[in-house]
């Protein structure tokens, strides 16, 4: 039997010779995400963000009693305690597992109905083959019995990282106040959009470089520990985002006050506009950590 020329390539290309000339079929990736790294990112780092709404209560599958949580948060963590073993012989490292805090107040810089989170979680991957590791492993059936059971809705976010920061600030002293991290998701527009029509011809870029962290919120001593950018061919259609900027700020209070509703021109309100001029869509929901800081210590890395 005769193949087409193409054919013929395709197979010799899948295979290579092994020891005394024997062929031997190379690894390839048995996941869309996987496939999608090979074809795009080839073997490089990247990060994916997990953003998850958890159920209201755990739904294990009937008869599933061994093993089975109380409560959805406490079924996400298994799930993450499960993979945790194979995930480090895969060299992957989780930076942050973070809870989102919840407030009443609307803030002007959320664009995305879906904005609505109670965990992110941001893991550090060193290549497509760590991420094909775990998947394959026998642990995820196990693990994933567990998040089906707490996760009601997720959002995931595939991003290639500018820098990755380990963080130093000093925990605030009052026992009543916390250190946060803003977790911003950006879809940045190619031309900005201000509402006044100021800035004529300026890039959504220029318009969020003017923002600069809004006002007198800039000027809070803070870390900006992850930036990495969101190519499309990485990831599904739903993941509008182009850049994941994470910044670490000392204290919840401060940011509270500082972001308050003000009419002076230089506050975060008023220098907001350039945010909203640059951004087409923006989720920045605000988090405190629930895994060790030093996690981020390990996958630390500048441009």
């Amino acid at each position: 039997m005769k193949f087409p020329l193409a054919v013929v390539s395709c197979l010799l290309g899948a295979l290579s010779l092994g020891a005394g000339g024997a062929a031997v079929a190379q690894d390839a990736p048995r996941t869309e995400l996987g496939a999608r790294l090979v074809e795009h990112h080839g073997d490089e780092t990247f990060l994916r963000l997990e953003d998850v709404k958890l159920r209201e209560r755990v739904a294990y599958p009937d008869g599933a009693t061994f093993g089975a949580l109380k409560t959805p948060a406490g079924a996400y963590q298994a799930y993450l305690s499960t993979l945790a073993a194979v995930e480090e012989e895969a060299g992957v490292k989780t930076l942050l597992v973070n809870s989102v805090l919840r407030s009443n107040r609307v803030r002007p810089d959320v664009h995305w109905t879906r904005c609505d989170w109670d965990i992110v979680v941001v893991k550090h991957y060193p290549s497509w083959r760590a991420w094909e590791k775990v998947e394959g492993s026998g642990l995820r059936k196990a693990a994933y019995v567990h998040r089906e059971a707490a996760v009601a809705n997720d959002h995931v976010v595939v991003a290639v990282p500018r820098i990755v920061r380990a963080t130093r600030q000093s925990r605030p002293d009052d026992p009543t106040d916390t250190m946060i991290y803003i977790m911003n998701h950006l879809e940045l527009r190619e031309q900005a959009r201000y509402a006044d029509g100021s800035y004529p011809g300026s890039t959504g870029i220029e318009a969020y470089e003017r923002y600069k962290g809004g006002g007198p919120l800039a000027n809070v001593p803070r870390e900006l520990i992850i930036i990495a950018e969101v190519p499309a061919a990485l990831n599904s259609a739903d993941a509008h985002w182009t850049r994941l900027n994470i910044v670490r700020y000392p204290s919840l209070r401060e940011v509270v006050e500082l972001t308050r509703p003000s009419d002076h021109p230089e506050s975060w309100w008023m220098m907001h506009e350039h945010k909203e001029a640059a951004a087409a869509r923006h989720c920045g929901p605000i988090t405190v950590p629930t895994l060790p800081e030093s996690s981020v210590d390990s996958a630390s890395r500048e441009p």
